[in-house]
């Protein structure tokens, strides 16, 4: 297995929910500094709900805790992934807004699928939470909330694209058009457009 990584300065996004109390969560936009050394006592760890303590003694204390039902199943799917990558410098460092520093490891996402017979399976997937994030298109970017980003809109067909690129802005001092549609008139609300124009007089093209 080979693995190919961002080089230093890529611009990334956060896919998972890491530490909401500093603002690290699903969306949170960042660059990567550097790489770290794949060390095994430095990865996530499962909980041991018993000992109120980590499963592993040997873990340091900022090594990502895993919990739930399934942390141990986690934890054994994070080490199989570490162990069959090819660099020795895998984990990517990052600068995240407002200044915190992160190093982001794997992390294994489990989806249980029940037969009717009661039995169920588990299927997981185990990877670095990180996707490339100089650019996104505008379906990709559904459902996210983002930092200061450009918009371009050359391509846009439908309004509903229009709405989702524009409505992933925190506020609107973050977001920036660099090209509008090609056909800006098409892409207005009819109410929007008859309340603005009989209501403040707005001239719409």
């Amino acid at each position: 297995m080979s693995l190919q990584t961002p080089g230093h300065a890529s611009r990334v996004v956060l896919a998972q929910n890491i530490d909401q109390s500093i603002s690290l969560v699903n969306d949170t936009q960042g660059f990567i500094k550097s790489f770290k050394p794949y060390v095994e006592e430095e990865l996530p760890t499962a909980y041991n709900g018993k000992n109120n303590e980590r499963n592993r003694e040997d873990a340091p204390p900022d090594v990502p805790l895993l919990i739930g039902a399934h942390a141990r199943y986690r934890q054994e799917e994070i080490c199989r992934y570490s162990e069959k990558l090819k660099i020795k410098r895998p984990w990517p460092v990052v600068k995240f807004q407002k200044g915190v520093i992160r190093t982001i490891y794997p992390d294994c996402a489990i989806t249980i699928i029940r037969d009717p017979d009661k039995s169920f399976n588990v299927l997981s997937r185990t990877q670095i939470p990180l996707i490339a994030g100089w650019a996104l298109t505008i379906h990709r970017s559904q459902g996210m909330t983002l930092g200061p980003y450009q918009v371009d809109l050359t391509n846009a067909f439908e309004a509903s694209q229009v709405y989702v690129a524009l409505s992933r802005a925190r506020s609107l001092d973050s977001l920036e058009f660099v090209v509008l549609p090609k056909r800006i008139h098409k892409y207005g609300n009819p109410e929007v457009i008859k309340f603005m124009r009989e209501k403040l007089g707005y001239r719409y093209p």
